[in-house]
């Protein structure tokens, strides 16, 4: 597995079962004792969502007692705002399954990623989920369990609440259980009989271990009221003693001190519903939904306090005069961090490159995501391509430093002035706009601001029919030109690939599913690419997109390696004849490379040529920098990885991966200042947290690395973090059992992580053998076998120069692998 990959857990024989009713299209997700299938009812066709216990609770009596209970409530309920149960079968041997409405959304978790939403997402999703428990609590019904990860909110914003695993009526006494812990609990700390539930939305009296009633479940939905409106929970701790300290004792930081926008009686209302007294908190759903709704109705009111809500321009006038300083120092740092990079941030270029223009000389420019005015609102899709198709011609030109999706997109619905975005974008210019689509005929707006002057240098209305958008591509990007003073490359306007509207259509709604990254998105990817090359076979770049789709499908254990890289390989090689100077298909070809054919020299041949073409695009960038950590060039890739950050300074990968190469390279002090910025946007990445505990192992500080690893949210390297971290502690039999339960679970498709474990103990047979098996697996962790840290005790031995050359990697790594790795752990 590459980091940081996600696992997929071996097929249980319950799914073998479903087979003769259902197709199984994939894992969507999983919780403490249940993994979650889309799957497709092969008589009807519908798409549902089916949970299974996992197999190591099928002899657990409460797991089942569990999954009767939540299909006995959900059927009870039947209400818009829960996700319903449709059919509960006996699997026998293999347990219970749950056929439940799959709903085509992302968890509220997800949507949040650390961030507030809007004042008026708040209140629709938080009257809606007040609406459930209104539902739940006049059947006697009692969640316990209401948290963000929790509600899933569909395309069309309406929340639906799930899992009611852990529900109760609430004439019974509540039996123990113990739950998945949440992000900030080590899991071996939370004991059975001491909480129900997920700790960080607690009520105190769950805390306690008293009875809860339905005043919980609103004290769990106010701790998700204020997440919604700070992005961080209200109770916070290192351990789960300070946890529960924090929800039983402390108060929670006032809403509006982490988000100005927050108005008043909103504040209130959150405060209310998180009173640690339950008789001074809402006595009922029905009168918190009261008060939302209220405030939803108020909010078009433009006297109302939520329309005058604290933001800067609102604060008294020293505190914005202080506001607006610190916006421009802030403006001014992005400036230098973007235009003013040290000597070493940028990759030297092969010979034959032409010299890029200095940074300082180029203007900085973000595309934001245009906004969706369609009709049926249904054109998201669309309107987003069109906002990377810009991205794409923009960046072409060698005196532009463009703003990657990533990083631009993330403002999407966030009320945020210019100057804010390129303060924390560090650009130069905005350029926003909307798409209005009905059948044929576009609308599509588009405005150029400068943020030093807060002006609108150029905006345009452009009616066209659909066959037509490429010259709308084409006039956005010159009329940008004009305005920066920056003239297109040579040849740049023309190189826009011109195809049929429904190829590009469809080629459009590819690049959407394919950025969701899911399995079923992925196969939605496949079968919307292989759309616009039936409308048109010479479309270039909706085969390499096609040959990116198939490669991440191989990647994420979706579809075999061979087979998914097979395909990706015809896929890349047609859009390379169609245009051999392609950058997407030069990287995906770059990447199939690397990742499977391991031909080293190929694939930097390749990213070299990309980046001569494109040095600024983060897409050939990123790759390029995994490439030279790969070959043991580690000051090339942190010139690159430094460089991806410049382009996109709030994606917590470019973080993340800067940290990890720093830690390959023994910067360690570099590496932790990464890894803590990606932290601060992100803290659920899966492998952030797991980088941090190999730097503290690399530095001897086992205690240290133990509690980062206890903190990991994806469990593959959390499993493997704790192996690690427990023999570097010596705890030896903790350390063999979670290596022993490391192999039971992750032994097939993790055999390079078993083999870096078993080479940290100093188990040098052992070590071998698994990175045989990972070679015979053609496991992509392998690109990261030299200068591995966590393997210097094997570069001793005759084997490893063997193995090396088998990779094709031959050469020594630095014999400061051995340093970086930190002393040796205890043997057992």
């Amino acid at each position: 597995v590459r980091h940081p990959a996600m696992s997929s857990e071996r097929t249980s024989t319950a799914l073998a079962a479903l087979e003769p009713e259902y197709w199984i299209l994939g894992e969507i997700g999983r919780g403490g004792t249940a993994i979650v299938y889309l799957a497709r009812d092969r008589a009807t066709g519908e798409e549902v969502a089916i949970k299974l216990i996992r197999p190591k609770y099928l002899e657990d009596e409460e797991a089942i007692a569990r999954f009767a209970r939540e299909a006995r409530f959900v059927t009870e309920l039947a209400h818009p705002n829960v996700v319903g149960v449709h059919r509960v079968l006996d699997l026998g041997a293999s347990g219970i399954a749950l056929v439940m409405a799959h709903v085509d959304g992302r968890t509220l978790k997800q949507a949040l990623d650390g961030r507030p939403l809007a004042t008026e997402r708040i209140l629709q999703v938080g009257a809606q989920l007040a609406d459930a428990l209104v539902a739940g609590h006049a059947r006697g019904i009692v969640h316990r369990d209401v948290k963000s990860a929790n509600v899933v909110v569909t395309e069309r914003g309406q929340a639906k609440l799930l899992d009611f695993g852990l529900a109760r009526h609430s004439v019974e006494s509540p039996a123990a259980a113990v739950e998945t812990p949440t992000e900030s609990i080590p899991h071996h700390l939370t004991q059975a009989g001491t909480v129900v539930g997920t700790l960080a939305y607690m009520s105190p009296e769950q805390v306690r271990g008293t009875p809860p009633d339905a005043r919980s479940d609103l004290f769990s939905l106010g701790v998700v009221l204020y997440e919604m409106a700070t992005g961080v929970l209200p109770f916070r701790g290192r351990t789960t003693g300070e946890l529960m300290e924090a929800i039983l004792a402390r108060r929670p930081e006032p809403p509006a001190r982490l988000n100005p926008a927050i108005a008043e009686p909103l504040e209130q209302v959150v405060l209310k519903a998180l009173e640690k007294d339950r008789e001074l908190r809402y006595q009922s759903a029905a009168d918190l939904r009261t008060d939302l709704q209220r405030l939803l109705r108020d909010l078009a009111d433009t006297s109302s306090p939520l329309r005058s809500a604290r933001r800067i321009g609102a604060w008294p006038a020293v505190a914005a005069v202080a506001a607006a300083v610190l916006v421009v120092a802030l403006f001014a740092l992005g400036r230098r961090r973007a235009d003013s990079p040290p000597t070493d941030a940028v990759a030297a270029a092969p010979a034959a490159a032409p010299a890029a223009e200095p940074a300082a000389d180029r203007r900085a420019i973000a595309v934001l995501a245009f906004a969706d005015l369609s009709p049926g609102g249904d054109q998201e899709y669309f309107a987003h391509g069109l906002s990377e198709e810009l991205i794409h011609v923009l960046a072409k030109n060698p005196r532009l430093r463009v703003s990657s999706r990533t990083s631009a997109f993330s403002f999407k619905g966030k009320d945020a002035d210019a100057a804010t975005i390129g303060a924390q974008l560090g650009v130069t210019h905005l350029l926003e706009g909307s798409v209005r689509k009905a059948g044929d005929e576009l609308r599509v707006t588009a405005q150029l601001i400068e943020i030093a002057t807060d002006s609108h240098l150029w905006s345009e209305t452009y009616d066209r029919r659909l066959e037509n958008v490429f010259a709308v591509q084409n006039d956005i990007a010159a009329a940008v030109a004009r305005e920066l003073e920056v003239a297109l490359e040579t040849g740049t306007a023309a190189s826009i690939e011109q195809t049929s509207p429904e190829a590009y259509t469809a080629y459009l709604r590819g690049r959407y599913f394919l950025s969701r990254r899911s399995e079923v998105d992925f196969e939605k990817a496949v079968e919307a690419f292989e759309a616009a090359l039936r409308s048109d076979p010479e479309y270039a770049r909706a085969w390499a997109l096609l040959a990116a789709t198939h490669a991440a499908q191989g990647d994420w254990g979706y579809v075999p390696a061979e087979e998914a890289y097979a395909r990706a390989r015809r896929a890349v090689e047609r859009a390379l004849e169609l245009e051999p100077d392609l950058t997407e298909g030069l990287t995906r070809l770059a990447w199939i490379r690397m990742s499977h054919d391991w031909d080293w020299a190929g694939a930097d041949a390749v990213l070299r040529r990309a980046l001569e073409l494109e040095p600024f695009n983060l897409e050939v960038v990123l790759p390029a920098a995994w490439l030279a950590a790969a070959l043991g060039r580690f000051d090339e890739a942190l010139r690159l990885d430094r460089r991806a950050i410049e382009l996109d300074p709030l994606r917590v990968a470019t973080y993340s991966n800067l940290g990890y190469h720093a830690y390959y390279a023994g910067r360690l002090e570099e590496a932790e200042a990464a890894l803590r910025e990606g932290l601060e946007l992100n803290a659920r990445l899966p492998g952030i947290r797991q980088h941090l505990g190999l730097v503290h192992l690399a530095r001897s500080d086992a205690r240290a690395a133990l509690a980062e690893m206890e903190q990991e949210p994806e469990p593959l390297w959390r499993d493997q973090g704790l192996a690690l971290a427990l023999h570097a502690a010596g705890r030896a039999a903790e350390a063999d059992a979670a290596l022993a339960g490391f192999v039971e679970t992750h032994g097939d498709d993790a055999a390079f992580q078993v083999a870096e474990i078993h080479a940290y103990r100093g188990e040098t047979e052992r070590a071998f053998e698994w990175l045989e098996r990972a070679y015979e697996l053609r496991d992509p962790g392998l690109a990261e076998l030299k200068g591995d840290p966590l393997l210097a005790s094997l570069h001793d031995d005759p084997r490893w120069a063997v193995f090396l050359a088998k990779m094709g990697l031959a050469g020594e790594p630095s014999r400061a692998a051995a340093r970086r790795a930190g002393p040796a752990a205890p043997k057992p």
